[in-house]
């Protein structure tokens, strides 16, 4: 038995000798390689040649077969002397997946199909059909997995967002439609299709775009005898060019001051101001630019020569007029200057992601983990607690600046908490109400509170369905603002007694 074994082993020794040598060949052989670029000049009409002069397909692949003549495509180069060597997929000719257009754009919370295309001789009706869709981020995410054998899966953030065209795949069309697209669906997209013991792949890279409402002009202020306005505008991306224009159309610099901010969802807000002067151009456009589609917005205001005249009467009249403005614009004054705050802290601008590790049971994340949704209560049940969902990162230094959309929900509750206070809820399993290390704005039926003074805040006559938070822990304070493009406000301060790393965090606020 033992002689048996032994020989056995030699035999196999020899044999992988035998593949070594064979291998070794082999390499020697590929040293000589050269790259081919097909001709055509040379070629069959029903052939089509792309990838750099690499690849050759079939035009009309259903009805190749009934083409006359030799289908055949000539390399540009030929050698007299020397040794050569190329591949060629052995299988070229029964398939050939296309490559794409790139970049495809798509419309922010549109919809858009990433192609993926496969040439082909005959339908795929008896192929066994496997198609993968992956986005390349710092992780692998299965967009989509189609086996004609075992059926679709996908990933739990595209659950109800994709689509295979199911009557074109057997016709080679492997595209992909997204539904209701976001900022987190930007990137590059594999696309792997697997025919039989056949396999090839393409890339589409997917590049997102949204163009904002027409800029709004209005009057703010006066300066001196100048007029002061103001042009605003939301919902650009990516970042858009913002310009002040004279009337013919020349960029305009002199008192004048435009910026775009890029806020918490990571589209582009617009907010310029300038002063017209009298004597000086009395027509001016704000126009905003996305240069990635070529679109654009612009809006005009036109200022009557009445207020530029010279007489004593006039002047007179124009400070009457002034001095009534001023009174009834006092309060869009004031606002003025706050907005002005408000925009240098948008400046901060971090992204929240909300903590899956720190939440209550009956608290849902989706949405890329930045919305949190209530689960329904069945009717005579109650749930105690803090109805509490942490944000995944704190801050111990710095400035930091967050919007929450709470729609016309009337309680709940936004801030930070410290460390302490977001380990001791996740231990107690957010079974108990949050304890004092909270800092927060809180809406209980509509009313505004501070946490701070339990005191009751008033209320404009403004709807508040987004809240923006600024953390300066430079002041150690709290800042709420009621968030939007044309009157944002200060809502309340509060101050934060403490030095330990604080987190974001939102509640629904209706626990018993």
């Amino acid at each position: 038995m033992e002689k048996n074994m032994f020989e056995t082993s030699l035999i196999d020794i020899q044999e992988r000798q035998e593949q070594l040598k064979s291998e070794l060949e082999f390499r020697r052989i590929q040293s000589h390689a050269v790259a081919i670029y097909l001709d055509s000049d040379c070629k069959h009409p029903a052939i089509t040649i792309s990838n750099g002069d690499k690849r050759a397909s079939i035009k009309d692949a259903e009805n190749a077969k009934s083409t006359m003549g030799s289908l055949v495509v000539v390399g540009k180069e030929g050698y007299v002397s020397g040794k050569h060597y190329w591949e060629v997929s052995p299988i070229a000719g029964k398939y050939s997946i296309r490559s794409p257009n790139n970049p495809v754009i798509g419309y922010l919370e549109k919809e858009v199909i990433l192609p993926c295309m496969v040439d082909i001789l005959e339908p795929l009706a008896k192929v066994n059909i496997r198609i993968q869709w992956i986005l390349e981020k710092s992780e692998k995410i299965e967009v989509k997995n189609y086996n004609r054998n075992q059926g679709e899966t996908q990933d739990e953030r595209y659950k109800d967002r994709t689509k295979l065209f199911a009557s074109e795949i057997n016709k080679g069309n492997m595209s992909l439609l997204l539904r209701n697209i976001s900022l987190v669906d930007q990137g590059l997209y594999t696309c792997k299709i697997y025919l039989d013991d056949w396999y090839d792949k393409v890339v589409v890279q997917l590049v997102l775009t949204a163009n904002g409402g027409d800029p709004t002009i209005a009057l703010v202020d006066y300066k001196g005898q100048g007029i002061g306005l103001a042009c605003t505008s939301e919902g650009w991306y990516p970042r858009p060019q913002a310009l002040w224009l004279d009337s013919k159309g020349k960029n305009r610099t002199e008192n004048a001051a435009i910026s775009n901010t890029q806020v918490m969802t990571g589209i582009f807000q617009i907010f310029g101001s300038i002063t017209l002067q009298p004597g000086g151009d009395s027509e001016v456009s704000c126009k905003i630019i996305n240069n990635l589609v070529r679109n654009e917005g612009e809006s005009r205001i036109f200022i009557s020569e009445n207020l530029q005249e010279d007489s004593k009467f006039e002047r007179d009249k124009i400070k009457y007029d002034i001095v009534i403005n001023q009174q009834i614009n006092e309060g869009a004054l004031a606002d003025t200057k706050e907005c002005s705050v408000f925009r240098r802290s948008q400046n901060h601008a971090v992204a929240i992601y909300l903590d899956s590790n720190y939440k209550h049971p009956a608290i849902t994340i989706s949405n890329g983990d930045q919305r949190a949704t209530l689960k329904a209560f069945e009717k005579g049940k109650s749930t105690r607690g803090s109805l509490v969902v942490v944000g995944k990162e704190g801050y111990v230094s710095g400035k930091h600046y967050w919007e929450v959309e709470v729609g016309e929900r009337l309680d709940w509750e936004l801030g930070v908490l410290s460390q302490t206070q977001r380990d001791r809820a996740r231990k107690e399993k957010f079974s108990v109400p949050l304890g004092e290390e909270h800092w927060a704005l809180r809406s209980v039926r509509g009313d505004l509170l501070s946490s701070q003074n339990k005191e009751k805040i008033e209320k404009k006559s403004f709807p508040y369905s987004n809240i923006g938070l600024f953390l300066d822990q430079e002041s150690r304070k709290m800042y709420f603002y009621r968030s939007c493009m044309q009157t944002p406000f200060l809502i309340t301060t509060v101050t934060i007694q403490s030095t330990e790393k604080l987190y974001p965090f939102l509640s629904f606020d209706e626990c018993d």
